[in-house]
């Protein structure tokens, strides 16, 4: 019988497509990952992967053996999880995935609170927006921005998320804001084509900078870098921003509080969902918007 271990390595090289790249993600050097590799293709009798200068490619044989490595990946994943489920004390470990902005503006300001209430409860924060990291039980339970969650997951929708347009007053004072004197927008580099509020709104201006995070692209607006769109609950509570035209805000998902039902009844489980809900509904307004709307 195989080595569990050896096939840690096979999905390392499988994802990675590299042995180089697997290693680092194993915390190994180069010739470990090699020298596991090759003993498990010398004791299977086959080679599972092709050696190709783009990456390695899985053989026909590989493509079995990654999918029963697969299998028993979750087996053991499924009862890692059955067990700390049963577990009724209110300490341990709970891994929270959450936007990253959330966990910066939201929750770290507020853990301090919960550590006091709860001091044998170790909460690893992942800033992952994957809803897979719950399926794949790299999470316990997860904040998620989405209009339908993914089957299998239990939860509660918390608020209304709410975006509007916001740049900071430096760039404001610096234009006549009111006669649409705007120049510069800030965007995305996962999507380079031009937003719509831009093409409705501003017309005339372009991309001064594209950012790959929700914090960067908070950091380039507060930078005087143009005007970005923003969750509502990150640009009405910042000082050094203002809403600019149109200036009310508009909905764009539901905030969800989702979890894997094996975990449910786990009480410190219980307990951090507890903490996140009351965090989350006592700025209900902040998240909806209403608190900087101009007819609030």
């Amino acid at each position: 019988m195989h080595d569990w271990g050896d096939y840690r390595f096979l999905l390392a090289v499988f994802e990675a497509q590299n042995i180089s790249r697997a290693a680092k993600r194993l915390n190994v050097n180069h010739a470990t990952v090699s020298r596991r590799l090759a003993a498990l293709e010398e004791s299977i009798g086959a080679q599972l992967f092709e050696r190709k200068p783009e990456g390695y490619e899985l053989t026909e044989a590989g493509l079995v053996m990654v999918s029963a490595a697969h299998t028993m990946q979750k087996a053991l994943a499924d009862a890692d999880q059955l067990v700390r489920a049963n577990d009724e004390s209110l300490s341990g470990v709970v891994t929270l995935s959450a936007p990253e902005n959330l966990i910066h503006a939201v929750i770290l300001p507020k853990l301090s609170s919960f550590k006091t209430d709860y001091p044998n409860i170790c909460v690893n924060l992942d800033s992952a927006d994957d809803v897979k990291s719950i399926h794949n039980h790299d999470a316990d339970i997860a904040l998620r921005v989405t209009d339908a969650p993914a089957e299998g997951l239990v939860g509660r929708r918390l608020v209304a998320r709410h975006m509007g347009l916001y740049a900071s007053h430096e760039y404001c004072e610096a234009r006549d804001v009111a006669t649409d004197q705007i120049d510069y927008w800030i965007g995305r580099t996962n999507d380079q084509k031009t937003p719509k509020w831009v093409t409705t709104h501003y017309p005339q201006a372009t991309a001064s900078a594209r950012v790959s995070s929700n914090i960067a692209l908070h950091q380039a607006a507060r930078a005087g870098l143009g005007i970005a769109q923003l969750p509502c609950r990150i640009g009405d509570d910042d000082p050094k921003l203002q809403r600019v035209a149109p200036f009310m805000a508009e909905k764009d998902r539901d905030l969800w509080l989702l979890y894997n039902p094996n975990m449910r009844q786990t009480p410190r489980l219980q307990a951090v969902a507890k903490f996140l809900t009351k965090l989350i509904l006592a700025e209900k307004e902040l998240f909806e918007g209403t608190t900087g709307d101009p007819k609030s």
